[in-house]
């Protein structure tokens, strides 16, 4: 495979994707579940290999990590390009993670070719899909950039909302819960403006879900509550 057939991460050969990976887990993983008493549901709906995009909401800069510890594949974010200039060690971290960069706002299709190249390598590709970070818990409007990989590529998306993080600037013990819906399929919608009708089934699982968690969180975050059943295939 040349190097422009890399998927972002694969040209480190010491320092691999899957290496970084298991070295923020191993230093990261126990105290950050355990500082936030993190609950997850629905993990087990995350396939457990293939090409996959991971469609999350995004309200805090520790989404990342939050997300990316809640559940056991390698991630590959996309990723927004100012990220890799807050310092170095930052950047050099992200990249040998697999993280790439996107510049929002200006239709990067350089960026939408890494993105299918990641799952077209068989990687799990994280993508924050509100486009950039949102003021409140709620679902902001979800861009189509998870749709369009996931028809181009033929690989399902699996839902996930994030509830909680937006608070740990604040309060940094503050519970976070994550919630994974089951995989979509874009043979879900058919016909033309497939991307823009797999970007509504898109949205209506993510505000599902995240009622759940809301529900959830009021109700004690019982270990037992089941997350809703996609709509999609009703």
């Amino acid at each position: 495979m040349s190097t422009r057939e890399l998927a972002p991460g694969d040209e480190y050969r010491v320092f691999t994707v899957e290496r970084t990976w298991m070295i923020v887990r191993t230093l990261s993983q126990t105290p950050v579940r355990a500082l936030t008493r993190m609950r997850v549901y629905g993990v087990d709906r995350m396939p457990r290999q293939g090409g996959a995009v991971l469609a999350v909401n995004h309200i805090a800069g520790a989404d990342i990590v939050l997300v990316g510890v809640s559940q056991p594949r390698t991630i590959r974010y996309m990723a927004k390009d100012e990220l890799f200039s807050y310092n170095r060690a930052l950047s050099v971290v992200l990249r040998h993670g697999g993280t790439f960069a996107v510049r929002r706002g200006e239709g990067d299709r350089e960026a939408l070719r890494m993105a299918r190249r990641v799952v077209r390598s068989g990687h799990l590709l994280g993508m924050f899909v509100e486009g950039t970070r949102q003021d409140s818990e709620q679902i902001g409007t979800v861009m189509p950039g998870a749709a369009l990989v996931a028809i181009s590529e033929g690989v399902p998306i699996v839902p996930c909302v994030i509830q909680g993080s937006i608070h740990l600037k604040q309060r940094p013990w503050n519970p976070v819960t994550v919630v994974y819906g089951e995989p979509i399929e874009p043979t879900v919608v058919s016909g033309p403006g497939r991307v823009e009708a797999l970007t509504q089934v898109l949205d209506t699982e993510l505000r599902s879900l995240q009622r759940f968690a809301q529900s959830a969180i009021r109700a004690g975050r019982p270990r037992t509550a089941v997350a809703p059943a996609s709509t999609a295939y009703a």
